[in-house]
């Protein structure tokens, strides 16, 4: 009889509050995939004999992708009637390729290349599937309910990850008593994180009331492609978004050098396994959550210029701490640092692109802009994997930390250039606006 009266009510619900419900469910199916895979497959390559250079592939391979999928993805989605239909298929396509990751271990000498192919071939529904699910986000909940909507979603997702990345990282640390072991024990989070896919495209077919928009797909291509080529002029041609576009990239650079570099310096020198890499996860993401508001306010009453300074000197302080740590135990408060600081940097860097990125074909613009960094997410983890092995014939023993040193003198450098650049050109725009 409860089942029955709980049934009821839900059916008696407005369309629209169930299908926000929906969203919430689906944001934390899709959280649990997530945080069941992406933050070990570093640790999963390791165990299967991955090089250093193939271990940077694997922090690599997204940016690479991205940056073939990104703009066409967007093509792609503007040219489809039925976003529903779309958003559905990636996520399915997406969730069928975590059996086949698990299956690689039993590939022998081929495992890592057919491990790395297939983290590839994950990254193509993946990377458009976020385009097409903002779409269809946008066409289902109406506009003045899609703030609200969209930051409980964002509460849920983050919530599920911090509790499903604690307790993996836990069970891949300690039920296994093996190699044999631990390798069967992600492939099973593979497969289980497949079933939760499934869970996660069934939400999304269970989302009604969504009219497919009606598009002419040979006109639509027309005006996406004029569209393209005018953003790509309007990057060299507009003062702000260029010199905007220039600085971040440089910045990125720093940033995605270190990515495998803090891996290998936790997992090889300081002896970090999946739990202690979860506990690193969770520390930072719960100060992240903690101070995003916090940074929020700030910035909406003063302006992006204190966060983004706060956040350039954290991400600059963060390797040149991982680097002086000799053990594991101190990195819980750096991290700690980390996640409050960088949800500063996340907003600040944000509100400056908004201001520098302009309004004509602002959603392209912004897509060129991200395409743009994704070439620095993809080159830079393998140089920062060289950037070690360069420091291993000077002082073989203290390769990574110094690696991770040079990284932070790096992003310190390039991050007050940044700030510098970024004052310049808003205390430009202001004498700009007070002359006309």
């Amino acid at each position: 009889m409860l089942a029955i009266s709980k049934r009821i009510k839900w059916a008696e619900r407005p369309q629209s509050e169930r299908n926000a419900w929906l969203f919430l469910l689906e944001a934390g199916f899709f959280a649990a995939v997530f945080n069941l895979t992406s933050p070990f497959l570093s640790m999963f390559a390791m165990k299967m004999g991955a090089s250093d250079y193939q271990l940077g592939m694997v922090s690599a391979l997204p940016g690479l992708l991205g940056m073939f999928c990104l703009i066409p993805g967007s093509l792609f989605v503007e040219s489809c009637k039925d976003n529903k239909r779309v958003v559905a298929m990636l996520a399915l396509l997406s969730a069928a390729c975590y059996p086949l990751i698990a299956l690689t271990p039993w590939l022998g000498s081929a495992a890592v290349v057919a491990y790395l192919v297939m983290l590839g071939v994950i990254q193509l529904p993946a990377q458009v599937f976020i385009i097409s699910w903002q779409s269809f986000f946008s066409d289902v909940i109406p506009a003045g309910n899609q703030n609200t909507v969209y930051a409980r979603r964002q509460q849920v997702y983050t919530i599920v990850s911090v509790v499903v990345n604690f307790f993996a990282g836990i069970g891949l640390s300690y039920l296994p008593k093996n190699e044999l072991q631990s390798i069967t024990t992600y492939q099973i989070f593979f497969v289980f994180a497949f079933l939760l896919g499934i869970v996660q495209v069934w939400m999304i077919t269970r989302i009604k009331g969504y009219q497919p928009h009606t598009t002419d797909m040979q006109s639509g291509w027309r005006a996406i492609v004029h569209a393209l080529t005018e953003s790509m002029k309007l990057l060299w041609t507009n003062k702000p978004f260029r010199n905007f576009t220039i600085i971040a990239f440089v910045f990125h650079l720093t940033w995605h050098i270190g990515w495998t570099q803090f891996f290998l310096f936790q997992v090889q020198v300081l002896g970090a396994n999946e739990a202690w890499l979860s506990y690193l996860n969770v520390a930072s993401c719960v100060t992240s959550i903690l101070t995003f508001g916090f940074w929020s306010k700030v910035i909406d009453k003063h302006g992006p210029r204190f966060p983004l300074l706060i956040g350039m000197l954290g991400l600059g302080l963060n390797p040149i701490l991982n680097a002086i740590s000799t053990s594991l135990w101190p990195l819980i408060p750096v991290h700690l640092l980390m996640g409050m600081t960088f949800s500063a940097f996340q907003l600040a860097l944000f509100r400056n692109m908004l201001d520098a990125v302009p309004v004509h074909n602002k959603t392209l613009n912004i897509a060129i802009y991200t395409t743009i960094l994704n070439i620095s997410a993809f080159v830079m983890p393998i140089v920062g994997v060289s950037v070690i092995h360069m420091w291993a014939q000077i002082m073989p023993q203290r390769a990574e930390a110094a690696a991770l040193f040079m990284t932070g003198v790096l992003r310190l450098i390039a991050g007050g250039a940044m700030i510098l650049i970024t004052l310049r050109s808003q205390r430009k725009q202001k004498l700009d606006r007070m002359s006309t």
